[in-house]
């Protein structure tokens, strides 16, 4: 089981910092490339809320990956946790939508016991995978990033200062 004290000390690891960084400035361009895909919420009240439609572009999370792949390449942080950390924190526009949109179903619901039991047991599950997926888009490109450091970056340093 891990400790509260080990959760936090993995969460302000000071080696990852580039990598929260890089991950949270992917977080506007994520929203920017997904806005239009978005179904707002004064659209779905005026739908009845019957329909909510949303598609995530994982390209800005990719390009953080990317970013942070070639940034520790060569680091004594590994690389894939890197990726991972920055795709994690990069994917907090997809968890938000999921969030609202299990708000909006709620709300709207016909049946308001069993649909509030039946996205309340649902909503912990779908924030993991949302939260998994980021992290393996953004493990991919730093697969990348980390291979374009290896192909083309041989006269980098290898200490950057985080």
């Amino acid at each position: 089981m891990i400790s509260l004290r080990t959760l936090v000390a993995g969460l302000t690891d000071e080696s990852l910092r580039t990598a929260t960084l890089v991950g949270l400035a992917s977080i506007p361009f994520t929203i920017a490339l997904s806005w239009n895909s978005v179904t707002l919420p004064h659209e779905i009240a005026s739908n009845g809320g019957i329909h909510f439609d949303a598609t995530i572009s994982g390209a800005a999370i990719f390009v953080a990956g990317t970013v942070v792949g070639y940034l520790y390449a060569g680091r004594p942080t590994e690389v894939e946790r890197a990726g991972t950390r920055a795709g994690v924190v990069g994917s907090a526009p997809m968890i938000a939508l999921i969030l609202l949109a299990f708000l909006v179903q709620i709300w709207f619901a016909s049946t308001k016991i069993v649909s509030t039991l039946v996205l309340t047991l649902l909503i912990p599950l779908t924030v993991v995978l949302s939260a998994g997926v980021g992290a393996l888009v953004g493990l991919v490109g730093a697969s990348l990033g980390e291979w374009v450091a290896d192909r083309v970056g041989r006269g980098r340093p290898t200490e950057a200062n985080a």
